[in-house]
């Protein structure tokens, strides 16, 4: 069903490349194609499907976006589709995009990147010293919006989770904070184990909400969208904005263990309930 709702979105999309996405709630998302380098219209046309189809799986995720995205497309041969991507904040919204149009339309889907990016701009720009929160974020969601796309299953995700968690635990083994150790591991460009070190925040707050709380964080960011997302400035905003919607205290309890406690205690014991 959901690719059939994208083949008729991607009808009236055609060839113009200033799109807007509409969710079930109608809020609605603005996409500016930005081509900064010369691609033919054929290559146009696979970027834009594929940008089309996940920002629409973004948005029945996380809620439509109350401001228009910019993508910047780029060329850049590569072994993978999409070899480096980040998002832009300074005086607007939008994702620089580097690519290599060699690939075909499915290996482009199948890339979790587009869904790690746009996830990103769902909550403001927190800064980098609060790296491990907003990329654990975006990694804790980028495959569950290609799993509303219906690109992968339920358990193929639960198994990449899996895969990833066994990769960074050893890591995380130890007394020093969580903290320090996530520095630590920014210090030696051990992104990786940044990032799904922070994922286990949003895992434990999910669990939180939907044990405690009747709600889970999907429902509480959708709502985000059109409250508190253009108005919230940084990190502190961000948590109390989100403890408002919950009704509860699920984010700051959470985030004062993450600042508190050793990286054992926070990340080892994490159930990867999504």
């Amino acid at each position: 069903m959901y690719i059939q709702k994208f083949a008729a979105v991607l009808i009236l999309i055609g060839l113009s490349f200033n799109v807007s996405c509409q969710d079930t709630k109608a809020k609605q998302t603005s996409l500016n194609f930005v081509w900064e380098d010369d691609f033919s219209p054929e290559e146009k046309k696979k970027v834009t499907t594929w940008l089309n189809e996940v920002t629409l799986a973004t948005i029945e995720t996380l809620g439509g976006y109350l401001f228009t995205v910019n993508l910047y497309i780029n060329r850049k041969p590569s072994k993978e589709p999409v070899p480096w991507a980040m998002t832009i904040r300074d005086g607007e919204q939008g994702i620089q995009f580097h690519i290599d149009t060699k690939y075909s339309l499915k290996e482009f889907q199948m890339d979790w990147t587009a869904a790690h990016e746009l996830s990103h701009l769902s909550i403001p720009y927190v800064g980098r010293s609060n790296m491990w929160f907003s990329e654990g974020y975006a990694s804790f969601w980028q495959w569950q919006i290609l799993m509303q796309q219906g690109l992968y299953s339920e358990k193929e995700v639960m198994a990449k989770y899996m895969a990833k968690f066994n990769r960074i635990k050893g890591s995380y083994d130890t007394s020093e904070s969580f903290l320090n150790t996530s520095n630590s591991l920014k210090s030696r460009h051990n992104y990786p184990g940044v990032y799904w070190g922070g994922a286990c925040y949003f895992f434990k707050v999910n669990e939180l909400l939907k044990s405690n709380h009747n709600t889970s964080l999907g429902e509480v960011i959708k709502i985000y969208q059109t409250t508190y997302r253009l108005k919230d400035k940084g990190l502190h905003d961000v948590i109390l904005s989100l403890d408002k919607i919950s009704k509860s205290k699920a984010f700051s309890s959470t985030l004062k263990t993450f600042e508190s406690s050793s990286a054992k205690e926070v990340v080892l014991d994490t159930k990867l309930i999504f």
